[in-house]
């Protein structure tokens, strides 16, 4: 093994390569994470790039194990690595403006405002406002039931808001979900108005 060094700390994609060599000849060389294939390269120099962020923080192993033509291999000594990638994003989302009682006819603005407590930054994330029953209030601005939420830091928050029409007598609750890139629900959080005349 020629990288990374060990005793290395690495994070996000890191370069794991090695050298062999053989009378016969080298036919292949496989690099291994923890004892599985990452990766078999057949022409030097052996290498390969290993994203990190697949694997758990902690202690890892590497070796290479090089193939020669009569069918011979041999596995290089491992190399410990630790990967510090930072904790994942932990998001909630809570919700502020709006009131608990408020006249049909009038207007308010709603603000939904993502937290991240983890230790990486959060992107590609969505809010997305609903009412139940689902004509008790109208969107006004923007009229878009969901808006994309901006990077959120790790330790810091992102808002987005609405201006919203309190629509029909009722006791509505308005929701709020925070979802993630692929559709799922992250988090969400309701609060009840009650819409008199």
């Amino acid at each position: 093994m020629t990288a990374p060094t060990s005793g290395a700390v690495v994070s996000g994609t890191a370069t794991i390569s090695a050298t062999a060599s053989d009378n016969v000849g080298v036919t292949r060389v496989e690099l291994l994470v923890d004892g599985a294939l990452l990766v078999t390269d057949t022409t030097p120099p052996y290498a390969a790039s290993w994203n990190t962020t697949t694997a758990t923080n902690g202690a890892h192993s590497l070796t290479a194990r090089a193939f020669d033509a009569a069918g011979n291999q041999t596995t290089s000594s491992a190399v410990g690595v630790t990967v510090s990638n930072g904790s994942p994003p932990v998001l909630d989302i809570t919700v502020s403006g709006a009131p608990a009682s408020i006249r049909r006819g009038q207007f308010f603005t709603v603000t939904a405002t993502v937290a991240n407590g983890g230790g990486t930054a959060a992107s590609g994330y969505t809010a997305l406002v609903g009412f139940t029953p689902a004509d008790s209030m109208r969107l006004e601005s923007p009229q878009s039931s969901s808006q994309s939420v901006a990077t959120v830091a790790a330790g810091g928050t992102q808002s987005v808001s609405w201006q919203i029409r309190a629509d029909r007598t009722a006791s509505a609750t308005l929701t709020m979900t925070l979802r993630n890139a692929g559709g799922a629900t992250v988090d969400t959080a309701s609060r009840v108005i009650t819409i008199t005349d």
